[in-house]
């Protein structure tokens, strides 16, 4: 089916690649999620931590939250200072304005998944709030060859994240190579007037912070 689909132009709709697929793909990212979300980065938003502390209610949305662990791992925040202080609510971009406002607005390894990246960058942009983006740390211009982070990537691309975009139209249809000018133009198409990567260490994401 994925083979078939890159010759006809088609797509491959995400619930077809099955419950086994659906199960690595999430637990793939646990690990970041739960060890270093609530750490690291968001201590790399210190104002955005202090906005959340001294917020009377303060509210995370999580936009493609997947299988919820970087849902879970916010919920248990005690190292951040947010433990049983935030309230969460696990969202479709679509929905966001409507439920409105968030102090801090989540997209974590799912904006270059989406079909319209910049409409769900604009919804969240809607609230006013600051946006953390973590996507694939790729390079920033194409190369070849690239190196091994680059391949792998474009190997998730042609088939898995490629073909569920292309199953949805009308779709931007990126795929997993999501370079940073990219963020940059999608967040200045939904109308945000900064973008700033973040001065985190990781291997696999690159962490971008959003502001009106």
């Amino acid at each position: 089916m994925t083979v078939a689909a890159p010759r006809s132009g088609g797509g491959v709709a995400y619930s077809d690649y099955g419950r086994e697929f659906r199960h690595g793909q999430g637990h793939i990212n646990r690990p970041a999620f739960t060890h270093e979300l609530s750490t690291e980065w968001l201590r790399a938003m210190p104002d955005v931590v202090a906005r959340l502390e001294s917020a009377r209610h303060p509210r995370i949305a999580d936009i493609g939250c997947g299988q919820g662990f970087s849902t879970l791992a916010l919920a248990h925040a005690q190292d951040a200072g947010l433990d049983a202080r935030v309230r969460f609510m696990c969202t479709d971009a679509g929905e966001l304005a409507s439920r409105g406002p968030y102090d801090l607005v989540l997209i974590l390894e799912a904006l270059h998944d989406l079909a319209d990246p910049a409409g769900a960058l604009r919804a969240a942009l809607a609230d006013g709030g600051t946006v953390l983006v973590v996507d694939e740390k790729v390079a920033h211009v194409f190369t070849a060859p690239g190196d091994e982070v680059e391949r792998m990537m474009y190997g998730w691309s042609v088939t898995h994240c490629l073909p569920t975009q292309q199953a949805e139209q009308p779709s931007a249809a990126l795929g997993t190579v999501m370079r940073a000018g990219t963020v940059r133009e999608l967040a200045a198409a939904a109308g945000y007037a900064r973008v700033d990567v973040l001065p985190v260490d990781n291997d696999f994401f690159r962490l971008y912070r959003l502001d009106p």
